[in-house]
């Protein structure tokens, strides 16, 4: 059996669980079809060490979902692992490929989707371009050293890739579109005969990391249900997180979800302005955003929510409205203070209606051009500019005075409950700061403003206490 070696960047496992989901699943296939892989979790140290056993082989360098840090990964150590054939595999390749093909001499072939079938021909120097569209029926139950997994607190699973919608700014999307492919849904049957394994050998928390888990499709949805009823009638005692869109949400599909084990859900709102849910081809409004909170409440479901208030054409305006919003209906707890200050990343291929080739970019980064354009863009609106930077650094800065406070306090609860206050602090500082953002001119005034506002923020908050 041939030997090759997995190469993964230490930021994956303990970053990216999407990422070591497809390790697993590669690592599965190919020992299935007479390769046997090594997983090698590689950090500076551990790549010197080990400088010479990663050279005698064949080696895959698994870079996925955050292209910025791993390629960073890549230009700072990927000295340590030059071979006769480096393969890059997964979404990084898809969407960088170009620029990694062109910089780094040393990488010979890179796979444009997650065939495989692609990697497996490649492996044996065999022509690939036969084999590039990803199959979902490559995913069956890997079979790998189950300590392999000890790395992760959720043991991912992949049941579909791709998503049926197609918002402008995903990653989803744009490598849907590569593939030919937006959606692929894998047989419940076969998912179930996964999971099932798992629990019998320990294992009962599970993170299904597919893009969009629950999908408005009627095949999607009456498979959710086959497979929740199964679970439940065979007793499995597991709990799992997912991801899904709000207009997915509705109380009976849900309920038995949570019967068979769903206990968090990630729900991505990204914004509430209706100019921006348009431009995003997000197609849900806040209506649906307060139905789906609502209902997972009811449930008594956590939920996670993501927000993206800065892309290049937010106005003061949009701020103003997104924030309030947050805060009149208490979403700040399930999205966090640097959850909600996000900025959109930009990646090529995207279809935003607009240009984000004439974009102006921040040259001052200590990056190369190419990554640059990812997400150092500047935001129109110069002073959404100013107040974006502003606010980021002062996140930073509160988050400090917030952990000095709740040293102080012994109890669990209370801490948790005062972190809560001290947030809707800053956010209500914010929201009283971005109603004089028209008069303010200068990062100076910026800073007096919001220092105004926040002392007497905590000077009536303090009084209450």
């Amino acid at each position: 059996m041939d030997s090759i070696n997995i190469i993964i960047p230490d930021s994956i496992t303990s970053n990216n669980i999407y990422s070591f989901s497809e390790v697993i699943y590669m690592a599965g296939y190919l020992k299935k079809n007479g390769v046997m892989p090594e997983v090698h979790v590689a950090d500076t140290d551990y790549l010197e060490v080990n400088r010479s056993v990663l050279s005698g082989k064949k080696n895959i360098l698994v870079l996925m979902w955050d292209g910025e840090e791993l390629i960073r990964w890549l230009d700072t150590y990927g000295k340590y692992i030059a071979a006769d054939r480096t393969i890059l595999f997964g979404l990084t390749a898809q969407i960088y490929g170009k620029f990694l093909k062109a910089d780094y001499s040393y990488v010979t072939g890179f796979i444009k989707s997650y065939s495989y079938l692609a990697l497996l021909n490649m492996i044996y120097d065999k022509n690939t371009a036969d084999y590039q569209k990803a199959d979902i029926r490559e995913l069956e139950y890997p079979e790998i050293s189950l300590e392999q997994l000890r790395a992760v607190p959720m043991i991912p699973v992949i049941s579909s890739r791709g998503c049926m919608n197609n918002c402008n700014f995903c990653a989803v999307s744009s490598m849907g579109k590569l593939h030919h492919e937006m959606y692929q849904s894998r047989n419940w049957e076969s998912v179930y005969k996964e999971i099932l394994a798992y629990t019998q050998a320990g294992y009962n928390r599970f993170y299904f990391v597919d893009s969009c888990f629950v999908s408005l499709d009627s095949k999607n949805r009456q498979n959710l249900i086959e497979f929740c009823k199964k679970i439940i009638k065979d007793g499995l005692k597991i709990s799992f997180y997912m991801e899904t869109r709000v207009d997915t949400v509705d109380t009976k599909l849900f309920r038995l979800l949570k019967t068979a084990g769903l206990r968090r859900v990630l729900l991505g709102i990204e914004n509430i302005n209706s100019q921006v849910l348009n431009c995003y081809n997000k197609k849900i409004d806040k209506s649906k955003v307060l139905d789906a909170v609502a209902i997972l409440k009811n449930l008594e479901i956590n939920m996670d929510l993501t927000m993206i208030l800065f892309d290049p054409m937010t106005t003061i305006e949009y701020l103003k409205e997104n924030i309030s919003f947050i805060s009149e209906h208490g979403l700040l707890r399930y999205i966090g203070l640097k959850g909600v200050f996000r900025r959109l990343i930009i990646i090529p291929n995207n279809t935003l209606p607009y240009d984000c080739a004439a974009l102006e970019f921040d040259k001052k980064a200590g990056i190369p051009d190419w990554m640059s354009k990812t997400v150092c863009y500047h935001i129109r609106d110069s002073k959404v500019e100013l107040f974006e930077r502003f606010v980021k650094a002062k996140i930073e800065e509160w988050t400090e005075y917030q952990d000095s406070v709740v040293r102080q306090i012994k109890n669990i609860r209370q801490k948790k409950d005062t972190r809560e206050q001290l947030d809707y602090l800053f956010l209500q500082t914010v929201r009283e700061v971005l109603s004089e953002m028209d008069k303010i001119q200068s990062e100076q005034e910026l800073e007096e403003t919001f220092e105004l506002r926040k002392k007497e923020r905590i000077k009536v908050w303090t009084d209450k206490k």
